[in-house]
């Protein structure tokens, strides 16, 4: 299957389709992931906030975590199968899976190196330095992404990650030459894997720290008609490992957590928040030993 490509990878405002109906929170927590996502709708019910606060307060999740004090992914991968054993549902009607919720970056979608096209458009080669000035710009976005959370605000994220972009090269760089190295692209497996458990009559949902311009990279990269859904911490005022972002998830998929089944690509903050929602999980990891290797995989795991 060819892989479809996205130019702008962030782009802007969100989709009509996964518009939010209420503003966001303030965000406390610091992004721990490279993307950021959309939620429509917010859960409104004082039941399921004080069921998710309650949830919360059970993982011992608190704002005061810090992203960059977190152990390495590679010390908390599980053995395989691992975490879908500790979340698995007991066989019954009423664990039935019913929803797939998946992230977005290093499961959905890739990201292409963006310093060789930067260095393609700046007449460069894509050296050591050029990379490092390129990751100290994702480092900022990945810390400052769910200020991206509308049109106007992620137009001042951009401008201020090409200043930071700038600064390390020592050189202007414009934010649209800065865009235009930022591409995702489809893993091969994805579209036909969603197109399979939509066929199984599965409600699916995209969950991801990501800003505001996801349903659109989706979008670009051929997902987005294949998904229910997009939850993005921009909107939904929370980021993973916060297990409250799964609510608006879980709303938009119409199922309580254990009708749900969650795949993500990172131990520390996806299955973590997962598990801490009560959302059975499991670990994608392309390269082997994790639960799957493929989305292709999702099939085996679910409780039909």
């Amino acid at each position: 299957m060819s892989r479809s490509l996205v130019s702008a990878a962030r782009d802007s405002g969100p989709s009509p389709t996964f518009a939010a109906t209420c503003p966001a929170r303030a965000i406390a927590m610091r992004s721990t992931a490279n993307a950021i996502a959309v939620a429509t709708p917010i859960v409104t019910t004082a039941e399921t906030r004080s069921w998710w606060l309650s949830q919360k307060l059970a993982a011992g999740i608190t704002a005061r975590d810090s992203p960059r004090s977190r152990p390495h992914p590679s010390d908390l991968r599980p053995r395989s199968g691992e975490f879908l054993r500790e979340n698995a549902p007991v066989s019954s009607a009423a664990s039935t899976t019913r929803a797939v919720l998946l992230d977005a970056l290093g499961t959905l979608v890739e990201l292409e190196p963006p310093w060789i096209h930067l260095a393609d458009a700046l007449g460069v080669q894509p050296d050591e330095p050029l990379a490092r000035a390129v990751r100290a710009e994702m480092d900022y976005y990945r810390d400052h992404s769910h200020e991206g959370h509308d049109a106007d605000s992620l137009a001042e994220l951009r401008r201020r990650c090409a200043a930071v972009l700038s600064r390390e090269l020592g050189r202007e760089i414009s934010v649209e030459t800065m865009m235009a190295a930022i591409r995702f692209r489809a893993f091969p497996d994805a579209a036909p894997a969603l197109a399979e458990l939509r066929g199984l009559g599965m409600r699916l949902v995209c969950v991801s720290n990501w800003d505001v311009s996801l349903p659109e990279v989706l979008e670009r990269c051929g997902l987005g008609g294949a998904l229910d859904g997009v939850v993005t911490s921009a909107l939904a005022g929370v980021r993973k490992p916060d297990p409250a972002i799964f609510a608006p998830a879980l709303e938009l998929a119409g199922c309580p957590p254990a009708n749900a089944l969650y795949v993500g690509d990172t131990p520390a903050d996806d299955l973590a928040a997962a598990r801490a929602a009560g959302i059975p999980a499991l670990l994608i990891d392309r390269a082997g030993g994790a639960d799957i290797d493929s989305l292709e995989a999702i099939r085996h795991h679910l409780q039909l």
